[in-house]
């Protein structure tokens, strides 16, 4: 989970289109398309936990899907949960999300999940309040996350490989994840270090830089 500080200019507004609540947004690359993106899955990597089970990325279309969860603090009763689709394309990151969900935190939360696109506002005018604190945490929430994404410099030389999801000699770490997801275990000594997939594959590393993979 990621907490949200609410200390930033309102820059991304969060809308309600066809009946349903959106924020999108765009950002022109600081970098090129391949760097942006990748740069783009392993900031969600490290949001969203396992690359497996919460996101997913077709480095091809240069897209990503994830489910991240924000809350105003650690104290807060309730987080949020919502879809994220990233893309990078002729220059440009743009996003969207969507599916919106307010949940409470523990046993006390005091209420069931509230799902933002079935809120009915005549019948139920308090929940307005959720609306209010998404709206601000989606904000600053977005903001952090084009400011991150676009300060990260990701050298893609292997790209090929990374849409074929094949790990190759000479890829570097961030590469190696692009392509197979962070390893299961790391074991390393002086001269190299190993990465250990649960699929029984093995990375090897020396400065860096793989040198070996064995599957």
């Amino acid at each position: 989970m990621l907490p949200v500080a609410a200390n930033a200019d309102t820059k991304y507004t969060l809308e309600k289109k066809d009946g349903k609540y959106v924020c999108q947004g765009s950002a022109a690359c600081g970098n090129n398309d391949k760097s942006t993106f990748g740069s783009a899955v392993l900031w969600a990597l490290e949001q969203t936990g396992d690359i497996n089970e919460n996101k997913t990325y077709d480095a091809l279309k240069m897209q990503l899907h994830a489910r991240p969860m924000i809350s105003a603090g650690e104290e807060a009763r309730r987080s949020y949960t919502f879809n994220l689709t990233l893309q990078v394309k002729k220059g440009t990151l743009t996003f969207l999300i969507d599916k919106i969900r307010c949940v409470p935190k523990g046993f006390l939360g005091g209420f069931t999940t509230v799902n933002f696109d079935k809120i009915n506002l005549e019948k139920k005018p308090g929940q307005q309040e959720f609306i209010d604190e998404f709206a601000t945490l989606c904000d600053i929430f977005a903001q952090r996350m084009v400011e991150s994404i676009m300060a990260n410099d990701v050298p893609m030389g292997n790209w090929e490989a990374i849409i074929q999801k094949q790990v190759i000699k000479g890829m570097n770490e961030n590469e190696c994840i692009l392509a197979m997801g962070k390893p299961e275990r790391i074991t390393q000594n002086s001269q190299r270090t190993q990465w250990l997939y649960a699929s029984g594959a093995i990375v090897v590393f020396e400065k860096g830089i793989v040198t070996a993979v064995v599957k």
